[in-house]
């Protein structure tokens, strides 16, 4: 037993600088480009941090254009934030609780009637005009174990079709965010798509990165979004996303993840990172104010 102790504790150490070595890997796989700032800026690019939380609205209000209502809100809370946002503010509205069940994720029995109530509640509170997009759920793409891409196509069109009862979203659109790195099907369902790369940071802007790519596959005339990783884990600068939408006119929003800490992960919100806070504020500020 004695004589087992170096061999168990070589082993330990070889898992454990291992373990190291794969996590260093990971900080280390992308890489911050610079992309210089256009001539011209635009005035009508959209900022706001996906998700919302806590006392979010009081704390980005003055730099956001765009309110992303999560799965985690029902048609009150949704509409409860959306109501201490200016009236013209875009306001995205996650359809997950209405069109899937929880696990796994299958399309609800009941979607139709779930989605309309939703609306007509959201209207009822006088908010369903300031739903600008839907979303069938967060990064369909997530587990290849998950069949939930191949009801994709049934999604859009439910919540296409049940839209186009309501007057106020006559000009909804459609959009989808996919988890970056792997296969994103049905990208040409969508009036907008995004996906996120966190761990590419602002190189999968470059001419052969991630997001040429991704854009090739969407369909003719469909905007983009950009989803830059401020939060603790990744730190990553807005800059060069912002500097990139103002001189591509696919890019609808730029939508950094995320604002608040939730207590459910681990790693801190945008607000709780010194490092990048202020120039994710510098950088709403410089967005709502040009389209002022």
């Amino acid at each position: 037993m004695p004589a087992q102790f170096p061999i168990i504790f070589v082993i330990a150490a070889i898992v454990l600088i291992a373990g190291f070595a794969i996590a260093g890997s990971r900080k280390r796989k992308g890489r911050d480009i610079t992309v210089p700032a256009p001539e011209r800026l635009r005035d009508d690019l959209l900022f706001g941090y996906y998700g919302h939380q806590g006392e979010q609205a009081a704390e980005t209000r003055d730099h956001v254009n765009l309110v992303w209502c999560w799965d985690f809100l029902n048609p009150d809370t949704a509409a409860d934030v959306l109501m201490q946002y200016p009236e013209e503010v875009f306001g995205v509205l996650d359809c997950a609780p209405y069109l899937w069940t929880k696990r796994p994720q299958q399309p609800r029995p009941d979607a139709e009637q779930a989605l309309r109530a939703c609306f007509l509640r959201l209207r009822e509170r006088g908010m369903l005009t300031r739903v600008k997009m839907l979303v069938p759920l967060d990064e369909p793409n997530l587990s290849a174990n998950d069949t939930t891409c191949a009801h994709l196509p049934w999604a859009h069109d439910m919540m296409k079709r049940v839209a186009a009862e309501f007057a106020e979203l006559a000009a909804v659109k459609l959009g989808c965010v996919y988890l970056g790195g792997k296969a994103m099907p049905h990208l040409g369902l969508w009036d907008v798509a995004g996906f996120d790369e966190y761990d590419e940071r602002s190189a999968i802007l470059t001419p052969a990165g991630a997001y040429s790519r991704f854009k090739a596959n969407l369909k003719a005339g469909a905007h983009t979004l950009l989803f830059p990783g401020g939060y603790s884990d990744c730190k990553q600068d807005p800059t060069p996303f912002i500097n990139f939408a103002h001189a591509n006119p696919e890019v609808l929003a730029v939508v950094p993840f995320l604002w608040c800490s939730v207590p459910w992960e681990s790693f801190k919100g945008i607000r709780d990172v010194p490092e990048v806070k202020d120039k994710y504020v510098a950088a709403g500020l410089s967005i709502v104010n040009k389209g002022a």
